[in-house]
């Protein structure tokens, strides 16, 4: 299926157009780009359910912007110029574009595939997200479920995610804390069986 945003025109119920983006802010099940941040290099998947519980929040207030700026903003939830959905593929969004000259030059930026791609930021409580190496030792950021979810962005170069650079980082440090543990003990008990059998060695002869 294809994500990147695209433009429709359609009429209003007083007979006056309105454009409109659609897209998809994130996409379930799939690796994101390589992303570097505070020096390391990780995936990140997210999972069809992440979104469910943030969606339902009746205080929802997320932010239609560009390239995550609040500066530059499209439209909002609770004003119903964006509107916010899941489906099988991933979290889905609509935005009525304003008729300002961000909004055109917006919309003339998709229309020549300067703009293609989409992210979204938001945070995660601890629990809800971990960090794990797969079968290739490739660092894999995995979203099961989001507390906060702040914005849709139109973006130049996503990852497809923006996230609470505060709390990633923290689980990636204690994720890394846990495999250098988990090396350390490694090693000691290593260390310990190499002992005993040179006891063993010494006794014998």
């Amino acid at each position: 299926m294809e994500s990147k945003p695209k433009i429709r025109s359609l009429e209003n119920e007083e007979g006056l157009k309105e454009t409109w983006i659609d897209g998809y802010g994130a996409v379930f099940n799939q690796r994101s780009k390589l992303i570097l941040e505070d020096g390391k290099l990780f995936y990140e998947i997210i999972k069809p359910d992440a979104f469910n519980e943030v969606l339902k929040n009746p205080s929802l207030n997320v932010k239609a912007v560009v390239d995550h700026d609040n500066a530059k903003m499209l439209g909002r939830t609770k004003s119903g110029t964006l509107i916010l959905s899941i489906d099988e593929y991933g979290l889905k969004y609509s935005v009525k574009v304003p008729e300002t000259q961000l909004g055109r030059d917006i919309i003339e930026m998709v229309n020549r595939g300067d703009i293609d791609e989409s992210s979204f930021k938001y945070s995660v409580r601890k629990g809800d997200h971990n960090f794990k190496r797969d079968e290739n030792s490739d660092l894999i950021h995995t979203v099961e479920r989001i507390s906060g979810l702040y914005d849709v962005s139109l973006v130049v170069d996503g990852a497809f995610a923006n996230t609470n650079i505060a709390i990633a980082k923290r689980s990636l440090e204690e994720f890394e804390r846990e495999e250098q543990e988990e090396k350390d003990n490694i090693k000691k008990e290593l260390t310990s069986k190499r002992n005993y059998l040179k006891t063993i060695q010494d006794e014998i002869k």
